[in-house]
């Protein structure tokens, strides 16, 4: 009988391991049926009453996401932790222990809502609204995993892409975006933190994806740095791909050797010029791969695409090719290309199905402005500049198309030309700086207007000119935002939305309607780049490499505040642990360094004695990207940044202890003090452990809500 009994035992201890596999196979099989049916494949995927988190752990390895669990049960959040851990997903995955009404997601940022038991969740207070409050638009969530179901988030008609280096191809620098404007908040940030003088060599967004070209190097080497053609999420700033181009030497260290105005995105296309004299390339938006090239037309400086039309400027020419054949259907000589400008200056622009361009007879011949019909390629008009504009030096810059007008800029001021005919409409003298054509007037920046500010814009009649409308920046300003370099073009470009100009380097924000002065006081954009770029109901900005003012830094995403804010609690939650009551204070030692630069004052200098000479006594392999660490009551303590580990090392032998998991990073080291250990973590809470075992005396929410962004791909 004994016998048997043990041959019982040993077959179950044989079949644990087939049987977990097995579950573990069915987990994984789940996980990517769920994804094939959403189609969604990257960025934030959210599980709600993730259990032990074994379908957790599948969802993060399928596709490109960062997953984000939720759960009631303290046991199950530890049980699910232990698992990643175990599974080495901690960083691709992290648990929290949550309440599923409201969710803890700020607006639009999760790409994936995977639900497990939604009837259980409804009943823990889940709703469809707030799951749709979360959802990025295109968003997907799965309702159930027996017989799922799913829902999606439309995209808001209130919502405006940025397809071109000025907005469109009719160069106007204005978003039709209404849900964009003055943002009090972030929504999401990524690296690097620091980057080139001159800003971004180009930045555009399509399909919910932002693309841009960018430097990235380490701060304050003299390597010649790399730079990289870059998508993320428009929502959430998940990293979808990155391909590299060449960088060129220039007066401010290096830039990017790509064409400015030769980066366009449109529907799941992006077209770029990956380096110099190469042909135009289509790339797939999704993927950044190569999956078109358009060999038999010159290297553009140039690209606008309309209508299924590509058109490619150069200052020697100008080529229209069909964006889905490639086949050139024709072409002009003699074009005026100012690409070097494409933040304030067209090399062409398109409207009412035709493109407009100026056009030069022979090397110092007459310049004409010139009609053209997109698609035929026929001359509808030509006007020579001479003849036409009051001013009668110089060539004038193109500047935009707007309602039936081409609009040109020169030393004389602004100047309306009639995009029907060719015809003068009326010239602003005067007028300076930026041309923005929005509410159905364009503004034109002008001194001394209003009288009581800095600098303003007037709003001018599109049919005669006439002074319509007027609003101003105030004259006392602090000086670290005033609005010189933007009045002179010295260092950024504005842009606006229906409502708002983007003005002065803090990313200041004017009120078109009612003349109201929103200064955000958040960041400063980089220079000799658009002040910010407003789409998706966001504001971008990118990496700026001065250093003359604090402001956030790096690559962010502003959004407006949200319609129905969480208000923070008078007084923050506290969660007692298992170890509330049984903590025991410790005896601190000279010898111990029990917080971040060894005290409260960051003198790093201890009284303790240091053994000369020094030598190795051990190593131990934590693993992941780690902080400085503390040592006390005979442990080293560390934490893993992007882990969300914080871990206790023997001193004397460098043994590894024990290791607690917390909801998010944790990004400075831990302090001991009189037996505990405390920590924050970027889930918003602050811990405090027993130092000697690891467990939970308390935790206490510091962040004023439970309002989670996504921050360096987590």
């Amino acid at each position: 009988m004994a016998l048997r009994r043990l041959g019982l035992s040993l077959s179950l201890l044989l079949l644990l391991p087939a049987a977990r596999q097995a579950a573990a196979a069915d987990h994984a099989a789940l996980a990517r049926r769920l994804v094939e049916a959403t189609g969604v494949k990257a960025g934030v995927c959210v599980h709600l009453g993730c259990g032990d988190g074994r379908l957790t752990a599948a969802l993060a390895q399928q596709g490109s996401f960062f997953v984000h669990a939720i759960e009631t049960d303290r046991a199950m959040v530890d049980k699910a932790r232990a698992l990643l851990a175990a599974q080495g997903l901690l960083g691709k995955a992290s648990v929290e222990k949550a309440a599923f009404h409201p969710l803890p997601y700020a607006d639009d940022l999760i790409n994936l809502i995977v639900i497990g038991d939604l009837g259980r969740l409804q009943g823990a207070g889940l709703s469809l609204d707030e799951v749709k409050r979360v959802l990025v638009p295109n968003g997907a969530a799965i309702l159930g995993t027996k017989n799922p179901r799913i829902i999606r988030k439309p995209r808001p008609k209130e919502m405006d892409e940025w397809t071109h280096p000025r907005h469109g191809p009719d160069g106007n620098p204005v978003s039709l975006d209404t849900l964009a404007g003055p943002s009090p908040q972030l929504r999401w940030l990524a690296g690097p933190l620091w980057g080139h003088h001159r800003g971004p060599a180009g930045a555009v967004t399509a399909s919910g994806r932002l693309i841009y070209i960018l430097r990235e190097a380490p701060l304050g080497t003299s390597i010649v740095p790399r730079f990289f053609l870059t998508a993320r999420d428009a929502y959430n700033g998940m990293l979808l791909w990155n391909r590299a181009v060449p960088a060129v030497k220039v007066r401010y260290g290096h830039s990017a050797a790509v064409a400015p105005g030769a980066l366009v995105a449109w529907g799941d296309r992006v077209y770029v010029v990956l380096r110099p004299t190469a042909p135009l390339a289509a790339l797939d938006a999704a993927t950044g791969e190569t999956v078109q090239t358009y060999k038999d037309v010159p290297s553009p400086a140039c690209v606008l695409y309309h209508d299924g039309m590509l058109v490619l400027a150069r200052r020697r020419d100008l080529h229209v090719v069909d964006a889905a054949s490639g086949k050139l259907l024709w072409k002009r000589t003699g074009t005026l290309s100012r690409a070097r400008n494409v933040w304030t200056v067209s090399a062409a622009v398109v409207g009412e199905d035709n493109v407009f361009f100026l056009q030069q007879t022979g090397r110092k011949g007459p310049v004409a402005l010139v009609g053209t019909g997109l698609k035929t390629g026929k001359e509808r008009w030509r006007k020579n500049i001479r003849s036409l504009l009051p001013t009668k030096t110089g060539v004038p810059a193109l500047v935009s198309y707007y309602s039936g007008l081409i609009l040109l800029r020169d030393a004389g001021g602004v100047h309306a030309v009639s995009a029907k005919d060719g015809g003068l409409r009326w010239s602003r003298a005067g007028a300076s700086g930026y041309v923005l054509g929005l509410r159905g007037l364009v503004w034109v920046q002008s001194k001394g207007i209003p009288k009581d500010a800095k600098y303003g814009w007037i709003g001018l009649d599109p049919a005669t000119g006439e002074q319509k409308a007027q609003v101003g920046v105030p004259k006392r300003l602090p000086k670290h935002i005033r609005g010189k370099r933007i009045l002179d073009g010295q260092c950024n470009f504005e842009a606006a939305t229906e409502r708002y100009i983007v003005t002065t380097t803090r990313m200041s924000l004017v009120d078109t309607q009612t003349g109201e002065f929103h200064n955000t006081m958040i960041t400063r954009a980089p220079c000799k780049f658009l002040l910010a770029l407003p789409a998706n109901g966001l504001l971008y900005t990118f990496p700026k490499d001065c250093g003359c003012y604090p402001c956030l830094r790096g690559t962010l995403a502003y959004s407006p505040a949200p319609k129905n804010a969480a208000k923070p609690s008078n007084t923050p939650p506290l969660e007692k642990g298992p170890a509330y009551a049984a903590s025991v204070p410790a005896t601190p030692s000279d010898d111990d360094w029990p917080t971040y630069r060894h005290d409260a004052e960051r003198s790093s200098s201890t009284p303790g004695v240091v053994p000369a000479p020094l030598g190795g006594i051990w190593s131990a392999e934590v693993g992941g990207k780690l902080t400085a660490p503390v040592v006390a009551e005979g442990k080293v303590f560390v934490a893993s940044v992007e882990r969300d580990q914080v871990h206790a090392v023997d001193a004397k032998t460098g043994r590894l202890g024990w290791r607690f998991i917390a909801g998010g990073r944790v990004d400075s080291p831990p302090t001991i003090h009189r037996g505990l250990c405390l920590f924050g973590s970027r889930d918003g809470w602050v811990y405090c452990l027993r130092a000697s075992d690891g467990r939970l005396v308390w935790r206490l929410r510091a962040a004023p809500a439970e309002r989670r962004i996504a921050a360096f791909g987590q």
